[in-house]
């Protein structure tokens, strides 16, 4: 069986045994129901096999800051078609979008892995910064990977979409290590958000969705309590998977990228 075909069994089990525990509640599952056309769009496009490892070999040479997209949890770089589409219009990239080796495994594993995709875009593009985003489970990698593994100042911007990092409680029933570490009051996520807070190694933007089914208390996609409008963005309506796919999102972060491409753009607070 080829592993992004195991990828795919295995995300369907999960999303069955989420299903059966947000039955318990009228509204997540309203939120999961919702969701279900985004999440039966990236399965589609895995059996399509539109996935492709552009760890070093980009999407487009457009734009000036290199950006690197990083998928989630038991996801695949499939999942960024609609990003990637938008910010070639939108002249933006060059844009890497590599495809992690076990994500369900050790966080710090697929870090690692992250931090060596920066070097080689560093090196291949010439530019001392890039911009990470990263979807879910990504998010919480990125982060990670500034904080603890990237050159100083190599990172100008972390943009985490509808990432749990403080947690969520439906990482419980999770597999591997990952989900473990992405579970509400767990140390790991407790220390990384504490840097991300009061000893930043770039620029945070967090984006979050009252109506994400995965992200329990939905709270939880951001770092802290936002305080304002740049850096933070709550939206309703938008389930996990579907974030992936909708135009106010995806204008959003292209906007966000457009400010960091500009030489004037304000740090983090």
């Amino acid at each position: 069986m080829r592993p992004e075909t195991s990828n795919i069994f295995r995300s369907l089990i999960l999303s069955f045994l989420f299903s059966t525990q947000l039955l318990q509640s009228g509204s997540i599952f309203d939120d999961f129901r919702k969701d279900l056309p985004a999440a039966w769009r990236s399965w589609s496009q895995r059996y399509a096999g539109t996935e492709e490892d552009s760890s070093e070999r980009p999407l487009s040479m457009e734009g000036s800051l290199p950006i690197i997209l990083v998928h989630g949890y038991l996801n695949t770089n499939s999942g960024w078609t609609a990003f990637r589409r938008a910010f070639q219009k939108a002249h933006l990239g060059p844009v890497y979008v590599p495809r992690l080796k076990a994500s369900a495994q050790d966080v710090r594993y697929s870090a690692q892995q992250i931090a060596r995709v920066i070097e080689v875009v560093r090196e291949e593009t010439g530019f001392d910064q890039v911009i990470l985003v990263g979807h879910s489970l990504g998010g919480i990698i990125c982060a990670y990977c500034v904080q603890h593994l990237a050159p100083e100042g190599s990172v100008k911007a972390v943009i985490s979409i509808a990432a749990p990092l403080r947690g969520t409680k439906t990482a419980a029933i999770g597999l591997g290590k990952a989900a473990h570490q992405m579970r509400c009051n767990c140390r790991f996520l407790k220390y990384l958000t504490a840097q991300m807070r009061y000893h930043p190694k770039s620029t945070y933007y967090c984006l979050g969705s009252s109506s994400d089914q995965m992200i329990r208390p939905y709270q939880n996609a951001f770092y802290k309590d936002p305080d304002d409008l740049i850096h933070f963005r709550l939206y309703n309506d938008i389930g996990h998977q579907t974030f992936l796919y909708d135009e106010d999102v995806i204008n959003d972060v292209i906007s966000m990228i457009h400010t960091l491409d500009n030489p004037g753009s304000r740090n983090h607070p």
